[in-house]
């Protein structure tokens, strides 16, 4: 990317778009099976319509045959107005799955069917079996630690976002039943999030868009179940995307997501003059450059939505 690239372009409604399509990637196929969204993760009402708003599709001749693979989704939530790029293409879902979750646990917890208090509970081997059915070796020596592991439902809840804890999501989703957590993803027009379908699972970039966007405006269930996994978000402490360049002060809540080939990041951005939504998803050979350029890209946006 050209080193001024930012500070050269006149910012519109297409500045985004701009930025985003700067980026130049190669042609990359994994051929992998990401079935087991678990192995190799690090990361310890109804749809609002928006009537007024502009939905751009970013579009260049370099994007065909881009190397690595990008679902990108920025939303501005003072204009409305949407920059897409391979938004409705799957991608493996890792630790952003953990989003679908949450909104179902506080679903649960509003209609009396879950409390917080509730303790969720699993043997330490099943949930090793699930988080690593390919190895062999123990995470653990049997005599040093319990069987089985326990913690209440508002422990798991924290723990699954703001640091990503694996063992409670997994706890929690089994008890609120993945069947059911995709059911009510379908319910609530969010069928982008797909738990239990071959290869799943996968999201797309535009579902986390929509159900971010239900968080931050309050419509996730309730106000105040909204209001709390705002807080669960905005208490996030992997910080190595989105965050990594923005200023000090700006608050961000937002959900990375992790595998040996993927980095994803989505989340909420409210900086001293703009609040918006900034999804990314990516699958490439070289993680760890791709989870660079997100945190090029997140300040790329920054500077584009506090200038307009």
């Amino acid at each position: 990317m050209p080193k001024n690239l930012f500070s050269l372009l006149r910012i519109s409604s297409l500045a985004i778009a701009a930025i985003l399509i700067s980026y130049t990637l190669t042609s990359y196929d994994t051929g992998k099976d990401t079935n087991n969204f678990f192995i190799g993760s690090k990361n310890n009402p109804p749809a609002r319509v928006e009537s007024q708003s502009k939905t751009y599709q970013i579009t260049n001749p370099e994007i065909t045959g881009l190397a690595g693979r990008w679902g990108v989704a920025v939303k501005d939530l003072k204009t409305d107005e949407t920059y897409l790029l391979a938004a409705d293409e799957k991608f493996p879902a890792a630790s952003i799955y953990k989003l679908a979750t949450l909104y179902k646990a506080y679903d649960a917890i509003s209609a009396g069917e879950l409390k917080k208090d509730d303790v969720v509970s699993g043997s330490i081997s099943s949930l090793q079996e699930t988080l690593s059915p390919a190895d062999a070796s123990p995470i653990r020596e049997p005599r040093d630690e319990p069987e089985y592991t326990s913690m209440s439902v508002e422990n798991a809840l924290n723990l699954m976002i703001t640091i990503s804890d694996n063992s409670a999501a997994i706890l929690l989703s089994e008890r609120l039943g993945w069947g059911n957590i995709d059911a009510f993803m379908e319910a609530q027009n969010l069928a982008g999030i797909d738990l239990v379908e071959k290869d799943s699972p996968t999201v797309t970039a535009a579902s986390i868009l929509a159900l971010l966007e239900r968080i931050y405006r309050h419509t996730a269930v309730d106000w105040q179940s909204s209001e709390e996994m705002q807080q669960l978000l905005f208490a996030q402490k992997v910080n190595d995307r989105i965050p990594k360049y923005l200023p000090e002060a700006t608050r961000i809540g937002h959900k990375t997501g992790e595998l040996e080939d993927v980095r994803h990041d989505a989340g909420i951005v409210l900086g001293q003059q703009s609040h918006y939504i900034f999804v990314f998803l990516t699958q490439s050979a070289n993680p760890t450059e791709a989870a660079e350029n997100i945190a090029k890209l997140s300040k790329g946006i920054y500077d584009a939505m506090e200038a307009r």
